[in-house]
């Protein structure tokens, strides 16, 4: 995995130099976080979740979340107006992701999905896959096809789901196994290195943003 473009990164650190000035803007607004768009201190992981949801919501819809023709129009929308739901902009998206969504681009950070591991899970449950991040991440990109086109005639005729059920009857590579017995004959293309992380946390959200990428890829291709 390699990391490009750090120039619009923030130092948090004290005494750390400023990157953004007091009236000006640097990055992409569209991404840009309700509390980071108000400038607020102490941002966290949250706001991440809500730039990785944006980001996810665009690559399904063709349409970014919260649009306007300059900055602070852009900004304005980011705070004062609510997305349109995925499957109302494509009919192929299962109303399962528009409460994923939702939680992930809450404007009340108490309120938002709390972690990219939490968002990983539930993204993948709303496209009917069974276990959770840790199983997938071993899956190889056909086997997460196919469960999602298993699931699909299903997630299509159904309601908005409550967050994180799962149906019990489903049925499909991930469920109820690890990876490693379950494909442990196949090539990875995608995982966790056999030595550990140099952080544990770290880890984990790095897996989970290379899920939800992944997931997002596979239904924005195959779909």
């Amino acid at each position: 995995v390699k990391l490009l473009d750090f120039g619009s990164v923030r130092d948090n650190s004290e005494g750390a130099k400023k990157l953004t000035i007091i009236g000006t803007t640097i990055g992409s607004p569209f991404y840009m976080s309700p509390e980071q768009a108000q400038g607020l201190p102490g941002l966290d992981h949250r706001a991440d979740v809500w730039s990785l949801a944006a980001i996810a919501y665009e690559c399904l819809t063709g349409t970014v979340p919260f649009g306007g023709s300059s900055g602070p129009q852009i900004l304005l929308a980011i705070l004062g107006k609510e997305p349109n739901p995925p499957s109302t902009i494509d009919p192929t998206i299962p109303t399962t992701v528009d409460d994923v969504i939702s939680d992930a681009l809450a404007k009340e950070v108490a309120t938002r999905i709390g972690t990219v591991a939490e968002l990983a899970d539930r993204f993948g449950a709303a496209y009917g896959l069974q276990g959770n991040h840790f199983d997938w991440a071993y899956a190889l990109e056909h086997q997460l096809a196919a469960a999602i086109d298993q699931a699909m005639p299903r997630l299509l005729m159904m309601g908005p789901s409550t967050p994180g059920m799962l149906d019990p009857d489903a049925t499909g590579p991930m469920l109820g196994q690890r990876p490693a017995d379950v494909f442990k004959d196949e090539t990875f293309v995608m995982g966790v290195p056999s030595s550990p992380p140099i952080g544990l946390i770290v880890g984990a959200v790095i897996l989970a943003l290379l899920v939800v990428a992944a997931i997002v890829l596979i239904v924005v291709t195959v779909f």
